[in-house]
C-alpha cells in the first residue's frame, strides 16, 4: 500500500492462525484475498449490498468487505475454501455442483455459504428460510425463478447411510432458482 503503514494481524481463518501485514483501512475480504490468498471470497460491490464476500465470522455469515480485518480480533472465519472437510466438499458445495447451480460463479461462493450456515443453525429449513437466507446474494449472471426450484441437501441422519432424508421428489429444499 502506498505510504500506509501496516500493521500485523493474527486470524484464525478457516482452523489454522495466519499472520498478514495490512494496512489498517484493510476490509478481511481484501486481506483474504490480497494477503492470504484466499480467491474464493469475492469482492463485488465493495459495500455490503450484494453478499459475493460472505464468509463465517465465528459461524455467524458476515460480508467480508465491510469488516476492517484488524477488528477481526480473536474471532473464528471460516471461507469457502474452509467448508470442506479435507478432499469432500460440504453437502452444499456438492449440491450447486450437480445441479449446475455455478452460473458464472461470482455469487456462487456467497451463495454456498449462506445456505451453508442456514443448514447449521437450522438442519430442516423451510423454502422461506431458504429465500431468507440468500435474500442479499445478488445474482447478476441470471434472475432468480421460483418456477423450477432446486434443492438443498438435507444432512445425514443416524441411521440414513445417504443422507436423504427429505421425501421430497428432489431430495431437499427449494433454493428457489433454476
Amino acid at each position: 500500500m502506498d505510504g500506509a503503514q501496516l500493521v500485523a494481524v493474527r486470524l484464525n481463518i478457516n482452523g489454522a492462525v495466519r499472520t498478514a501485514h495490512v494496512a489498517a483501512s484493510m476490509t478481511l475480504a481484501e486481506v483474504l484475498r490480497g494477503r492470504l490468498g484466499l480467491t474464493g471470497t469475492k469482492i463485488a460491490c465493495n459495500r455490503g449490498a450484494c453478499s459475493a464476500c460472505t464468509v463465517w465470522l465465528d459461524s455467524m455469515p458476515i460480508c467480508a468487505c465491510m469488516m476492517l480485518a484488524v477488528d477481526v480480533g480473536t474471532r473464528s472465519v471460516t471461507t469457502i475454501e474452509g467448508l470442506a472437510q479435507g478432499e469432500t466438499l460440504h453437502p452444499v458445495q456438492q449440491a450447486f455442483i450437480d445441479h449446475d447451480a455455478l452460473q458464472c460463479g461470482f455469487c456462487t461462493p456467497g451463495m454456498i455459504m449462506s445456505c451453508a450456515a442456514l443448514l447449521k443453525r437450522n438442519p430442516e429449513p423451510n423454502a422461506e428460510d431458504v429465500r431468507a437466507a440468500i435474500s442479499g446474494t445478488i445474482v447478476v449472471a441470471e434472475p432468480i425463478h421460483t418456477s423450477s426450484p432446486r434443492r438443498l441437501p438435507q444432512p445425514k441422519r443416524k441411521g440414513d447411510e445417504r443422507g436423504e432424508t427429505s421425501k421430497s421428489p428432489h431430495g431437499g429444499l427449494s433454493l428457489g432458482y433454476r
